[in-house]
């Protein structure tokens, strides 16, 4: 029982009556009714009438659907009501439904029946049309108060015809050989950009084991498809088989509203709570790292500028690095690259625990202070994103001597006591607030900067326009400005 959208006349047998059945007791009306009641079982999706669908059902708790899978079976209506929750998505749609071969039989009391027939069952999720192709179909049905109602139907396929599917898919994928994985990475994107995610994600199946050292990206962009397939099942299945093979995800991809179908579904829980435990695992033996960069021409004999510098949620310094950097930087300062120890994803960390967070940039800066030449009085602390709010909580708490701050589109942190912003204030310190016009939290930014400004610190915004959450073109120009607006540089 699922999906659905143009309307089909059924192609209908309706036996007589089987022994100890009277033409009496079955009548023409009862045979036209039960013909009715099965099409309302699925028909009731072309138009989303949830009181169609369940007013063909029986209102109970022995009331039970065998799905072809094996963790999508309904016992119960209760049951029935959660799962049909992902119906009223409303990017999931009816695609046309027909059944063929519809044979209704009659028990002896009359007050019972029985059906055989063959689906075909369609449906379309953001724009990617999918099908139950000669599904095979059979319920039993109950007259109730009068009124037919069914009281289980068991979904199957017929094992020859899966078996020779799977062997299809199968040739299919093996006949998609890439070279280098930035080239199959490229045709996804392109497929995925234009709704053609069945295709995708055949391309993704054969690449999981293709592409060792890309297991994460490929399950992760797999279960995405079919996600956006409507295929919850197979989803789950791409998660699982990434953590068979020793990956997790970043915690916060699961947040995203495309993955709302799966919510709730036990299968898709169960890979959360693993994901969390792998996480924690890893997060054992996860310490700080910094990488410092000496300006050109560096000489232990004069003292320097120092930019701490914050990775984005999710990123490494590895990632971060080629993108915070600037004529400025590389020709006045000392730039620490601070990596978080707190993990979010196979090789991605972030900055949200700010008790770690401000014990992590205070040890990176002792460091830096023990093996190179700081003019203390210039120290800058900055970084994108989740750095962008490590950078906020640590200027604030004054784990550092800052003179001010250049963050790019941050998440902001809870506003700092009355007593930090004053230190800032008599302390002369200035902050550059960098955001881009896309980012969802443009008008949070803004708030907080109006209040920073109300009592008396000196913040400036800039938005980059027609760009979300991610580092401007310009950034290298962006950050000199700020550093030459904050007086750090020389």
């Amino acid at each position: 029982m699922t999906r659905c959208l143009r309307f089909v006349v059924l192609s209908c047998l309706v036996l007589p009556f089987p022994v100890g059945a009277s033409a009496a007791a079955v009548t023409a009306a009862d045979s036209a009714a039960i013909a009715r009641v099965i099409d309302d079982s699925i028909g009731w999706f072309a138009t989303k009438d949830f009181d169609r669908m369940f007013g063909a059902f029986a209102d109970d708790a022995d009331f039970f659907i065998f799905h072809p899978d094996s963790k999508s079976t309904i016992r119960g209506i209760d049951a029935l009501r959660e799962h049909s929750r992902i119906f009223a998505d409303p990017d999931f749609v009816y695609a046309g439904h027909e059944i063929r071969d519809l044979k209704i039989d009659f028990g002896p009391s009359a007050d019972v029946a029985w059906y055989s027939a063959l689906l075909e069952d369609c449906w379309s999720y953001k724009g990617e049309k999918g099908c139950w192709d000669d599904c095979r179909w059979t319920g039993v049905l109950a007259k109730r108060t009068g009124r037919w109602v069914i009281v289980q139907m068991h979904f199957s396929f017929a094992e020859d015809q899966v078996v020779a599917g799977a062997a299809r898919a199968h040739a299919e994928r093996d006949s998609l050989v890439f070279g280098a994985y930035p080239e199959m990475r490229g045709v996804v994107v392109d497929l995925h950009g234009q709704g053609r995610f069945a295709e995708a994600a055949a391309i993704l199946a054969g690449a999981v084991p293709r592409y060792p050292d890309h297991v994460m990206a490929n399950t992760f962009n797999l279960a995405l498809m079919y996600a956006k397939l409507g295929d919850r099942q197979e989803a789950v299945r791409a998660f699982e088989d990434g953590h068979r093979r020793g990956v997790f995800y970043n915690t916060w991809s699961f947040e995203d509203a495309v993955w709302d179908t799966l919510r709730g579904d036990p299968g898709f829980a169960a890979v959360l709570a693993r994901n969390d435990v792998l996480i924690a695992e890893a997060q054992k033996g996860s310490v700080m790292k910094l990488e410092v960069v000496t300006p050109k021409g560096y000489r232990a004999d004069r003292k320097y500028p120092l930019f701490i510098a914050l990775h984005g949620g999710g990123e490494n310094l590895e990632q971060f690095r080629p993108h915070w950097t600037s004529p400025g930087l590389r020709r006045d300062f000392i730039v620490a690259y601070v990596q978080s120890s707190q993990v979010i994803s196979m090789n991605g960390y972030h900055w949200q625990d700010e008790a770690v967070t401000c014990r992590e940039i205070a040890a990176a800066y002792r460091e830096v202070l023990a093996g190179y030449a700081v003019d203390t009085s210039r120290v800058v602390i900055g970084g994108f994103s989740s750095g962008g709010f490590g950078s906020l909580v640590a200027f604030f708490d004054e784990t550092v001597p800052a003179s001010g701050f250049v963050v790019l589109c941050p998440e902001i942190p809870a506003d700092a006591t009355a007593n930090a912003l004053d230190a800032a204030v008599r302390r002369g310190a200035r902050g550059t607030l960098l955001t881009t016009e896309l980012d969802g939290r443009l008008e949070r930014q803004k708030e907080y900067v109006a209040r920073l400004n109300g009592r008396g610190l000196d913040v400036r915004l800039v938005v980059t326009p027609d760009i979300g959450h991610w580092y401007p073109d310009n950034l290298e120009q962006l950050l000199d400005e700020a550093l030459e607006r904050i007086g750090a540089a020389p």
